[in-house]
This record gives C-alpha cells, sequence and structure tokens, in this order.
C-alpha cells in the first residue's frame, strides 16, 4: 500500500448475531489493503433512529478498528459512514474513511415462528492510507 496517499479499500464482513447488540464473524479486506480475518461488532440505536457502532477487526497482521454511522431502512438495510479510529501491528497508522453497506439477515429460531435478525452482511469503501 502507498504511505502517502489514500487508496481504495473494501472491508467485506459476515457476521452472526451473538446477543442483542453484539455480532461476531469474519471480514475480507480487498484492493489497498489484501486481508483477512475475525470481525466483532457492538451497535446501538440513537434517538434519532440511526444505528451507530464500533467493529474490529483482528487478523495475523494486526488489527483495525472502524466507527460507523448508518441510516436504517425498513427491510434491513442500512447505508451511512465510516471512520477508521484505531490501528495496530501492520496497521498501527492506518487512516480513512468511507462509505458502508449492510444488510440484516433474517432466520427463524427453534420456538419462534416468526423470522428474526440472525446476521449482518456487508461491505465498506473507502479511501484508506497508511503512514510510515
Amino acid at each position: 500500500m502507498n504511505d502517502s496517499a489514500p487508496n481504495e479499500t473494501r472491508f467485506e464482513f459476515d457476521l452472526q448475531m451473538t446477543g442483542q447488540d453484539t455480532a461476531a464473524g469474519a471480514f475480507t479486506a480487498k484492493q489497498a489493503i489484501e486481508d483477512d480475518g475475525k470481525a466483532f461488532q457492538v451497535f446501538w440505536y440513537t434517538q434519532e433512529g440511526r444505528v451507530q457502532g464500533i467493529k474490529t477487526l483482528v487478523s495475523q497482521k494486526g488489527s483495525i478498528t472502524l466507527k460507523f454511522d448508518a441510516a436504517p431502512q425498513p427491510d434491513g438495510v442500512a447505508t451511512g459512514h465510516f471512520v477508521v479510529i484505531d490501528g495496530s501491528g501492520a496497521y498501527e497508522h492506518i487512516h480513512g474513511q468511507g462509505d458502508t453497506h449492510a444488510a440484516l439477515v433474517f432466520g427463524t429460531l427453534p420456538g419462534q415462528a416468526d423470522p428474526v435478525p440472525t446476521g449482518i452482511t456487508g461491505y465498506y469503501t473507502g479511501n484508506i492510507y497508511i503512514k510510515s
């Protein structure tokens, strides 16, 4: 990755709900950053009806922490913005921001007839750079 200019990066993720406001699963980074590993997310809803949260991506190279803010739609899709707030290892000096696109995955749980959110899939695209 060029450390002097922002480069387009795409983070893709597939998460399973682990609690009412948490999810965990896997991520893949493509384009300027090539990496994959585990993803962890905590989220909350604002009084204005937006969804915000922190997503942490962990690989053998290091970790990247993203903060996101999105507008959820009735169909379970949420679009918004993210900013990189921290990094470690190979990503210690990472910076960047971009757009978010996430969708709830619905399924039925034992003993329930109606579908409920069981996961989250999506992607974030943005300009990312690592200062040396």
